[in-house]
């Protein structure tokens, strides 16, 4: 039987031996879903790209250019941009290739609603609501309109102490604290300084 059978799926989820078995089989199933879709558009066979070279629709989405333009909404989503900017290319990159607008257009639209959220961490309440939508204030690091700083996964994987973590201040923090608020049940939490 395979993993994820059609009728048996979660299931075929709690019986995978480990969780390289589970990326691999959703690898698989991404490349299958790609194919029916370039079959049902009629674009061609599909091919993953190799090396920036794409023939096919159903993948050339995901080759950006050399370079990219995006409103700030979740660090997540700033670091995949970056990593799609550089699919493919070997080597250092030379210069500024992404710009990050200064503030999520969604901020202007409804200023009372809040702006980095789909996709986003950003809640209506406390202590998940940004106090400042301002790219210099949300990356916890001065800024001006001619820095230049690397965008890598590393805030996102770094391990923080939560009781160090300010949500409504940074954007990373956000990320954290709302994964740390999802991810852990209340008894194994530590309260933080907010909720003693």
């Amino acid at each position: 039987m395979p993993l994820f059978d059609k009728w048996r799926w979660p299931r075929g989820i709690d019986a995978a031996p480990d969780h390289i078995h589970l990326i691999t089989e959703e690898a698989r199933l991404s490349k299958h879903l790609f194919k029916l879709a370039a079959q049902a558009t009629r674009y061609g066979e599909f091919t993953r790209a190799k090396r920036g070279e794409s023939t096919d629709a159903a993948n050339r989405f995901l080759d950006h250019d050399d370079w990219a333009m995006v409103e700030p909404s979740s660090m997540r989503s700033l670091i995949q941009l970056a990593g799609q900017v550089r699919r493919h290319r070997a080597g250092p990159v030379a210069g500024a290739n992404m710009t990050v607008l200064g503030s999520n257009l969604r901020r202007y639209e409804r200023p009372d609603q809040p702006a980095c959220c789909k996709p986003g961490f950003e809640t209506l309440h406390e202590p998940f609501r940004l106090k400042t939508h301002d790219l210099r204030g949300l990356l916890g690091r001065p800024a001006t309109s001619a820095d230049s700083w690397h965008v890598d996964a590393q805030p996102r994987v770094a391990l923080l102490p939560s009781g160090k973590l300010f949500p409504g201040r940074r954007l990373v923090d956000l990320e954290h604290a709302r994964m740390h608020d999802m991810l852990l049940p209340m008894t194994l939490r530590r309260p933080s300084a907010a909720e003693a």
